[in-house]
């Protein structure tokens, strides 16, 4: 079994299990809504178009809501890196055969930094790349994702 399988047999094991609790052994925890996200956190760090990205998320899987924290800093200024603080950020999916699935935020989390949400449609690799537009813009590729 592939590293990639192993730590993702968790999260399906989780998944597949829709018994009520305590019926088959073991307990779920108090509610279902507040489970822990058992999908592996992947963080990326990319400088490219006068910005620095850091990006925390968890592994993309169909159908799921992966929550991207993507941490915007100008590094253009001459005075040192600065939060970015305002615009709007776009994630795009670039599947290998060409289409896309683009996922967007306007606001906000707190200074420097984006929560978009990607919910992806379609398994297969993928480039993940995000766009910046504001008074700040610039557009970094984070390069080849899996999504499962």
């Amino acid at each position: 079994m592939n590293r990639t399988a192993l730590l993702l047999a968790p999260f399906f094991f989780a998944a597949a299990c829709d018994l009520p609790q305590g019926e088959h052994g073991h307990d779920h925890g108090p509610a279902a809504v507040e489970e822990e996200d058992r999908r592996p956190g992947l963080s990326f760090t990319v400088y490219a178009d006068g910005l620095e990205l850091f990006m925390e998320l968890p592994a993309l899987v169909v159908g799921q809501d992966s929550p991207l924290i993507a941490h915007f800093t100008d590094a253009r200024n001459p005075e040192g890196f600065v939060w970015v603080t305002e615009g709007k950020v776009t994630a795009t999916l670039r599947h290998t055969d060409g289409t896309e699935e683009v996922f967007s935020v306007d606001k906000l989390l707190r200074n420097g930094i984006f929560k978009p949400i990607v919910t992806p449609k379609r398994p297969g690799e993928a480039e993940l790349i995000l766009r910046l537009d504001g008074p700040v813009s610039g557009t970094v590729s984070i390069g080849k994702v899996r999504v499962y």
